[in-house]
């Protein structure tokens, strides 16, 4: 253990402390000197003046100028490793440490160290060569990923992430059950037979969807459209059109089953959400359909009785064919307009 100027004061001053440690030198400054210590008077002035003389020894043999520090640390990059395991490799584990050492490139390898490159360099080469033709060579070898080891593994995670950043690109949007659906036709693809419900060992759940897209660095943000802008006197508009409405119900005796409150929607033909996952900081959201304005319309009523009326859905269309031929109900009344807008005509039935 290093010691460096240490001062025992246990005889006059029941303290010891290190001046290069500014917290302890603050409890020293704090501490009053004290020559009738509780130390003083429970152990022998012998054994107090053996401590002092010891640490006093220790203390003079140490060379504050040249302290002993740890050697220079050498770092490994992928392409040393490749380089080392392929050595390894060619002519074995015990020539490749002379080899570097003789060369002062790497003088301090461990025999664990250079079998770990050379395996990792084989399995790699294995894997390379299976997948093309001809020579292979291997440049570099990544360091093994720290922590808990990936559920998919890493090559289908890296092919779910590619499915999820080309959607993005295109502006698709993407969620966590977009991620969970993508993920599990990857899985499906290799072997269904991985997945959990038939009899594996990987569960795709919300949580692991959102854990990948934390380390895909993307957050939930809203698709970017044109600024809507809205009347600046709406409230008043609105207070001025109940009025209108109670008064022409008043003075025209209208009954309940005759006052309807509708509201027309325009459905889009995919329908699209406003939000999905996107890289941070991102300044512009894209999302395809986003703007895409091909839609029908849907009408909704009720009376102030209490009753729902049929729902109407209006086509944008100038004949009869541009109705779909799906089965809607039979109570539901369909038509067409050049626009899909309601009009009087529509509104008239």
């Amino acid at each position: 253990m290093r010691v460096s100027k240490v001062f025992a004061f246990f005889a006059p001053y029941s303290l010891c402390y290190t001046c290069c440690d500014m917290a302890t030198k603050s409890l020293y400054n704090y501490f009053k000197r004290d020559r009738q210590s509780s130390l003083s008077s429970s152990i022998s002035q012998s054994t107090v003046n053996a401590v002092n003389k010891e640490v006093a020894a220790i203390a003079s043999t140490q060379n504050d100028d040249d302290p002993k520090m740890r050697g220079e640390y050498i770092k490994i990059t992928a392409k040393d490793r490749a380089t080392v395991g392929e050595y390894a490799a060619k002519n074995g584990i015990a020539a490749a440490i002379r080899h570097f050492k003789r060369n002062g490139q790497f003088p301090n390898l461990k025999e664990a160290t250079v079998r770990g490159w050379k395996n990792a360099y084989c399995k790699e080469l294995l894997i390379q060569s299976s997948r093309k033709r001809g020579p292979v060579e291997i440049e570099e070898l990544p360091q093994k990923r720290r922590g808990r080891p990936l559920l998919l593994g890493e090559e289908l995670e890296d092919e779910v992430k590619s499915f999820i950043k080309v959607a993005r690109e295109k502006g698709t949007i993407v969620n966590t059950h977009t991620v969970m659906a993508t993920a599990r036709g990857v899985v499906i693809g290799h072997d269904a037979n991985l997945l959990l419900e038939n009899g594996g060992y990987i569960e795709i759940t919300k949580s692991w969807a959102q854990r990948l897209l934390e380390r895909m660095n993307l957050v939930k943000r809203k698709g970017t459209t044109a600024v809507k802008v809205h009347p600046s006197n709406f409230e008043k508009l609105k207070k001025q059109f109940l009025s209108d409405v109670r008064s022409t119900v008043v003075m025209e005796d209208i009954p309940e089953e005759l006052i309807i409150n509708w509201d027309q929607t325009g459905l889009k033909y995919v329908p699209v959400s406003n939000w999905t996952f996107a890289d941070k900081g991102s300044k512009r959201v894209e999302i395809a359909g986003l703007e895409d304005k091909r839609q029908l319309t849907v009408l909704l009523s009720c009376s102030l009785k209490g009753k729902l009326l049929p729902t109407q859905v209006i086509y944008a269309g100038k004949t009869p064919a541009c109705l779909p031929k799906v089965g809607y109900p039979s109570e539901w009344y369909l038509t067409y307009t050049e626009n899909h807008w309601s009009n009087e005509q529509t509104m008239m039935g």
